[in-house]
């Protein structure tokens, strides 16, 4: 997509900096140079401020890829891009089955409280209980969290 848009050798173009190593591979595959901006903390898309400090003269495009079911910011994104005369491709999540995407959504959930520092145990239903003191540090340490759908065993 991005040779058919006229991506080339030495174009720049602006890709998340945290995702899929996909993204900046099409780029280099295209012969150009992919140039990481950073993300927005709620959305885990790419972050418009970030993108327009990332933008030079030799950027070609922007690659915007919707993350956990959440869509990055596109009409600002947008905006960057008609003001820098960029073209704006975007990448929306996988078709995966809807179990693949559940299970995506709940492991950005724990990232999500796991960057905040702590975060609430979850019941059942995915909803966080009323627990005002949730002592998550101390669980965490010692439950062995996830690491691909697997609980570690003891190590």
């Amino acid at each position: 997509m991005l040779r058919a848009a006229g991506v080339g050798l030495g174009d720049e173009v602006v890709v998340p900096a945290f995702g899929n190593v996909e993204v900046a591979e099409a780029v280099t595959l295209a012969g150009g140079l992919p140039v990481f901006a950073d993300i927005d903390p709620v959305t885990y898309c790419l972050d418009a401020s970030a993108v327009e400090a990332a933008v030079t003269p030799r950027t070609a495009a922007i690659v915007v890829v919707h993350r956990f079911g959440r869509s990055a910011d596109v009409a600002r994104l947008l905006g960057v891009g008609q003001r820098h005369g960029l073209l704006v491709l975007q990448q929306g999540e996988s078709e995966a089955p809807y179990d693949e995407v559940a299970q995506r959504r709940e492991r950005a959930a724990y990232l999500d409280a796991k960057l905040r520092g702590c975060g609430r145990p979850m019941v059942g239903t995915g909803t966080p209980t009323s627990s005002t003191s949730c002592g998550c540090r101390e669980r965490a340490a010692g439950s062995g969290r996830l690491r691909s759908g697997r609980a570690r065993q003891g190590s």
